[in-house]
């Protein structure tokens, strides 16, 4: 970890989607927005996996066991809350006229990524 509470990561692999990580945390319906990039190997240990909004071109970074990050840069990533990585990923989302049904998905989501006891 550096000095700010963040954590080096370094990317293995971009060829093997992991999608059980978005899977649990939004459902089947949601990950259809969103394209697997790769997978990072955090110092201290840990895997977080980048995945894509097809829409409003944001990341979510997670992990398997549902923690969440915020790529901060120079291969960094900064802890951050289930519900704000899934707000950020999400942003500008209202602008694209998303289905109705798939909004209240993402509610419902939201609800669930609160509800949760934050892993770090």
């Amino acid at each position: 970890m550096t000095s700010n509470d963040t954590i080096l990561g370094v990317v293995l692999q971009h060829d093997e989607p992991d999608w059980a990580p978005i899977l649990d945390l939004l459902g089947s319906e949601l990950v259809d927005w969103f394209m697997w990039m790769h997978e990072a190997a955090l110092d201290g240990g840990g895997r977080v996996h980048a995945y894509k909004h097809t829409a409003t071109r944001r990341y979510l970074h997670i992990t398997g066991d549902g923690r969440a990050f915020d790529y901060v840069g120079y291969c960094t990533y900064a802890p951050i809350r289930l519900s704000r990585a899934i707000d950020l990923a999400f942003e500008g989302w209202g602008e694209q006229r998303p289905d109705p049904a798939d909004v209240a998905m993402l509610e419902a989501a939201l609800e669930r990524a609160l509800e949760r006891p934050d892993p770090g």
